[in-house]
């Protein structure tokens, strides 16, 4: 299986997303290239992208949970209750364009938006910090995630 070209865009925040986040204080987009025959549904991309973390992404989170469980984060897995579409992250908006899934914690609210545009398929995460230790998080998090968003993109297979 081949894979997917990834490329940093620029983010553009939809009104959906802005509805589901405060004052956003750091945000990155990543896009791909559709494909021949890949769905211009978000919920699609939305399903193959979170549905299913790659193991690495996986690992990573479990190793993640233990090192923040002394802090009281939250370290749960959404398995989105009654919702016939199960991710990693509960999806807290859905329209015909776009696909908003998103957390809140004490230390930082973040939002995650799928969306097909044009002739690609953007994956943008928006973060709003609430407090020192969201900002310390994301000092942490920030140099990998980019790097992190842009295999799991690369790995997706066909999305019908």
């Amino acid at each position: 299986r081949r894979r997917r070209s990834v490329r940093g865009v620029e983010p553009s925040f939809s009104p959906t997303l802005r509805a589901h986040i405060g004052p956003i204080d750091w945000a990155s987009a990543q896009a791909t290239p559709l494909r021949p025959g890949d769905s211009t549904d978000p919920m699609a991309w939305t399903m193959t992208a979170f549905g299913h973390m790659p193991k690495f992404m996986s690992v990573l989170l479990r190793i993640r949970n233990v090192l923040v469980k002394p802090f009281k984060l939250k370290t749960g897995l959404s398995d989105n209750e009654g919702s016939p579409f199960p991710t990693f992250f509960p999806i807290v908006a859905q329209t015909d364009d776009e696909v908003v899934l998103g957390a809140s914690d004490s230390h930082l609210d973040f939002v995650a938006s799928v969306r097909v545009v044009g002739k690609d398929a953007v994956i943008l995460t928006a973060v709003h910090i609430n407090n020192r230790f969201g900002r310390l998080y994301m000092a942490v998090i920030r140099p990998f995630h980019a790097v992190l968003t842009r295999l799991q993109i690369a790995g997706i297979g066909p999305v019908a």
